[in-house]
């Protein structure tokens, strides 16, 4: 991987489309489904809605849906922000057995020492470009 350390004028190529209902009062913040797009392709979806979660059990991700792994260097979406991260637990794989509700579809990714946030797993991106040369170092040991 190319050590750069200058912003090479790369736009945020992912973009996330949530469907709401017209047709019922959601409360703010709530979703039927949403999608992330990375470069117009679909990279990822959520897997069950955050509306009555109560009524969609989360029963695991596929294994070919879980796309990051322990350690791996990520940008976690958060609200209206974008981080570094370093992946340090991942969703619960599909094995037929009620894991929660929607909630539970997430990856733990740290961003600094001792400071963890769960992220919902279509909101943890691969990096789009090369990794500043100084990201590693920051998050070196911080899992």
């Amino acid at each position: 991987m190319e050590e750069l350390c200058e912003d090479d004028g790369e736009h945020f190529p992912y973009f996330f489309l949530r469907q709401k209902s017209l047709c019922m009062m959601m409360p703010p913040g709530t979703y039927i489904k949403e999608w992330t797009f990375e470069h117009a392709l679909l990279a990822d979806e959520s897997l069950v809605r955050n509306y009555a979660e109560r009524d969609y059990p989360f029963l695991g991700r596929p294994q070919e849906m879980i796309q990051h792994s322990e350690g791996d260097i990520v940008v976690a979406v958060e609200a209206d922000h974008a981080f570094w991260g370093v992946v340090g637990g991942l969703p619960p794989v599909y094995d037929g057995h009620e894991h929660g509700d929607w909630s539970d579809d997430q990856y733990l990714v740290w961003s600094a020492p001792g400071h963890h946030h769960h992220i919902r797993a279509h909101h943890v991106l691969r990096p789009w470009s090369f990794i500043p040369c100084f990201i590693p170092p920051l998050l070196e040991g911080i899992g």
